[in-house]
């Protein structure tokens, strides 16, 4: 009998273990650690000073390892979870170390070492006014070119940490014009230039206004070309009378085009000069006729004579 209670006491207390192994204590909650960089904002800022560059600050984090998972499979690696900033009030210009106050918005995720220190330098916010100059970028098409540019603002502000708006030399309204055939206008951000001719692109930098419309003419490139004058006549001199020669005053005039249109050119007509029963020289301020696509650089008219002979008689 004795034997008999001992078995069923052993069986007895293996189950109790068994259920106490089941459900007499919860399973340890899985934990890892992350290192998230997370940049950092500045709040109270002083009146007329700004920081130079907000850094960014290293957050150790410890917490539930489907939570941390989660956070770094996100396109932000969790960053957006964490609120990470420092407290400017009662600064005074210069480069201070200064604790990040941190909200973490994870569940169950925590600081899990010290709180990161954050080195910011803070500078007096100065403003420089400067000329806006248009930049033309690219090629206009072949056969023209840019002359002249306009800026609708002329004239644009800069203001920043003072350190950085020292750095701008100047500031540009870049335009393409890249195979322009007439005049370009459009509106465009003005950018600021440093010393070495690059962008000067800085968080804290801003221009004032942000954007210009600008004008950019373009014109044919022209080429030049001296050419005859070539007298054209109409009707017939009196019975008896011929024509022995024409004059023009000037014999030569200058034209212009491009250079396929000048080519083509070898002589500059005159409007025809009427000569009908004419028994003597005629004399007369007539126009010219340039061909198409081609104009009078100087003269737009030229003096005609046109001498008469007394025909010859054949004999017979």
């Amino acid at each position: 009998m004795i034997r008999h209670n001992l078995r069923f006491k052993v069986l007895a207390l293996l189950c109790a273990f068994s259920l106490w192994r089941m459900y007499g204590h919860p399973e340890t909650e899985v934990r890892t650690s992350v290192a998230l960089r997370v940049p950092v904002r500045a709040v109270n800022v002083p009146d007329n000073l700004e920081p130079t560059l907000l850094p960014s600050v290293i957050v150790p984090l410890q917490g539930p390892t489907a939570v941390a998972d989660a956070m770094l499979a996100r396109e932000d690696r969790g960053v957006s979870d964490v609120d990470a900033r420092v407290d400017l009030a009662g600064r005074r210009p210069g480069t201070w170390d200064l604790p990040v106050l941190l909200d973490i918005n994870a569940p169950g995720m925590e600081l899990a070492g010290k709180v990161p220190l954050a080195t910011i330098s803070l500078e007096p916010v100065i403003r420089r006014e400067l000329p806006v100059e248009v930049v033309p970028l690219g090629r206009v098409a072949s056969g023209y070119r840019w002359e002249a540019t306009n800026a609708e603002h002329g004239r644009a502000a800069v203001h920043g940490p003072q350190s950085v708006v020292d750095q701008v030399a100047r500031l540009e309204a870049r335009v393409s014009v890249h195979e322009a055939v007439a005049d370009v206008e459009r509106a465009v951000e003005i950018v600021a230039v440093d010393g070495g001719e690059k962008p000067l692109e800085h968080p804290n930098l801003r221009v004032s206004p942000r954007r210009a419309r600008v004008l950019v003419q373009i014109a044919r490139v022209l080429e030049y070309k001296v050419v005859p004058v070539r007298v054209a006549l109409s009707g017939l001199p009196a019975r008896g009378y011929q024509v022995a020669r024409a004059t023009a005053e000037p014999m030569v005039v200058t034209v212009s085009g491009g250079r396929g249109a000048l080519d083509q050119v070898e002589t500059v007509s005159t409007v025809p000069v009427d000569v009908s029963e004419a028994s003597s020289a005629v004399v007369r301020q007539v126009p010219l006729l340039p061909p198409q696509d081609v104009r009078l650089v100087h003269a737009a008219a030229v003096r005609v004579k046109v001498f008469l002979a007394p025909e010859e008689v054949e004999e017979r």
